[in-house]
């Protein structure tokens, strides 16, 4: 009799979903799909050059819905055009940094609120030597290459933060940080190395 109340036990355990049965149920279920970025918005900066372009486009093919970001209005139209409706273009040059809190306010109004940034912009003017660069140059670089990265990932940290929602960014930066300035691009690397100590 305690023998049959023990089976009769384990049996509603095993219809409740507990137990070895939902162990084993368990350990069925497909894994999530780590590709899978349906719903997403993603900011990607630098959009129409090579490497945010294929940035760009390999989000939207996961299934993100991307605010590509330039300076140049027309390859950005190409660009959203090819990779379809969901996905919008947004001109703006990165060194105005009085913009940036404001183009994430607009990218989240017109599309979504935004939970990865991708901060690929970025500039090189090489010099003959050091004696070469002018503070032109290094604002230049520094400008859009740290500067930039910097401000608008704060003001896109402020949009998670005051959205409560969690959120990436990830940032791109160069080998020539750690290797200096070979082939007249020590500016250029200097401002990789500020993104790679920030990041």
């Amino acid at each position: 009799m305690d023998r049959a109340a023990g089976r009769a036990g384990a049996g509603d355990q095993d219809k409740r979903g507990s137990g070895p049965i939902r162990a084993a149920r368990h350990m069925t279920d497909p894994a999530p799909d780590p590709w899978n970025l349906d719903g997403r918005t993603v900011i990607v900066t630098g959009a129409t050059g090579g490497i945010g372009a294929a940035i760009a486009r390999g989000f939207a093919a996961a299934g993100a819905r991307v605010a590509a970001v330039d300076m140049d209005a027309s390859r950005l139209s190409q660009l959203t055009d090819e990779m379809g409706p969901s996905h919008r273009g947004f001109a703006i040059d990165l060194r105005e940094t009085a913009s940036l809190g404001p183009l994430v306010a607009k990218i989240a109004d017109d599309m979504d609120s935004p939970t990865v940034l991708v901060n690929v912009a970025g500039v090189i003017k090489r010099a003959a030597d050091v004696f070469s660069v002018t503070e032109a140059d290094w604002d230049f670089q520094h400008d859009v290459n740290a500067k930039a990265v910097f401000f608008l990932s704060q003001a896109f940290a402020r949009h998670l933060r005051d959205g409560e929602r969690p959120g990436s960014i990830v940032n791109y930066t160069s080998q020539g940080w750690m290797t200096g300035g070979f082939g007249g691009s020590v500016v250029y690397n200097a401002a990789k190395g500020a993104v790679a100590t920030m990041t």
